[in-house]
């Protein structure tokens, strides 16, 4: 399974320019926090797998690799990215935020009585959605960085395809704002690389001013209006709840990203009582 390795952005253009001519440490000499950040990961990867093991996955010269990671040479900046890129760390830059899904795999997987007899389905069809909460009308109780659970989901359904940044949240069970469409208990999976409200009336997970972490999942829509955008949330059942609008310079610091999280693009529901 590939890794975490953040990278300053600059350091990260320094050490593709240089490529062979110069070792990492050279091309990123003011930015040292990166290197060692990336090769605390390749060396911890060395001792969970052997150094050995690491080398054959990445194709390296031994004495090239085994200097690199015992810290007696610097590989060269093609090398070492190389490296990095076949293991299957991930780049992340200031600001942004890694990738949350998982690759999953079975083992002792149980299957139900109607696919007794039958193969497993294969693993990679399918990847892990961390749910981080629950999504509510009022302040939302979200916190990104606390999950609560994993949905397995199936990577090749028509809404789902080639997504890779999602979460999954809950409709909290005091939040009737999206009956009948969405009701509490309700799992709403959440595209967070989405953000564009651009034909009004899409579904989103949104925040409202000044709220950090927590969300609700409402209509939106917005409009251009003397150099500021007005973004209204509203919701399935507007007549018990009547939609809010803000603007987007004024209350979000002209930051579509605070105020969208990522529009929701599946949802499963518990009929069994409709």
């Amino acid at each position: 399974m590939g890794g975490i390795v953040s990278y300053s952005e600059q350091a990260l253009k320094m050490s593709f320019a240089f490529g062979r001519s110069r070792s990492v440490s050279d091309a990123i000499r003011d930015d040292m926090g990166m290197y060692s950040e990336a090769m605390a990961w390749l060396k911890a990867k060395c001792d969970a797998e052997s150094k050995a093991s690491v080398m054959r996955q990445v194709g390296a010269a031994k004495a090239t690799f085994y200097k690199a990671v015992g810290g007696t040479q610097d590989p060269s900046a093609a090398n070492f990215l190389s490296w990095l890129e076949t293991l299957g760390a991930k780049i992340v830059f200031p600001g942004d935020r890694p990738e949350i899904a998982r690759d999953v795999c079975w083992v002792d997987a149980k299957v139900v009585p109607a696919g007794d007899g039958q193969c497993l389905p294969p693993a990679e069809s399918y990847f892990a959605v961390p749910m981080v909460g629950e999504a509510g009308a009022g302040p939302g109780i979200m916190p990104e960085d606390e999950i609560k659970s994993w949905v397995l989901v199936y990577r090749h359904q028509h809404a789902i395809r080639f997504k890779k940044d999602l979460l999954a949240v809950e409709i909290a069970k005091d939040s009737t704002s999206m009956v009948p469409l969405l009701r509490p208990g309700d799992i709403v999976l959440v595209d967070r690389e989405d953000r564009k409200p651009e034909k009004a009336g899409g579904i989103f997970l949104v925040r409202e001013p000044g709220q950090e972490g927590g969300a609700m999942v409402k209509r939106v829509a917005t409009k251009a209006v003397d150099g500021d955008l007005l973004i209204t949330f509203y919701s399935e059942n507007a007549a018990e709840n009547p939609a809010d609008t803000y603007n987007l310079r004024v209350d979000y610091d002209n930051d579509i990203n605070k105020a969208v999280v990522g529009r929701c693009v599946w949802a499963w529901s518990d009929i069994t009582g409709k």
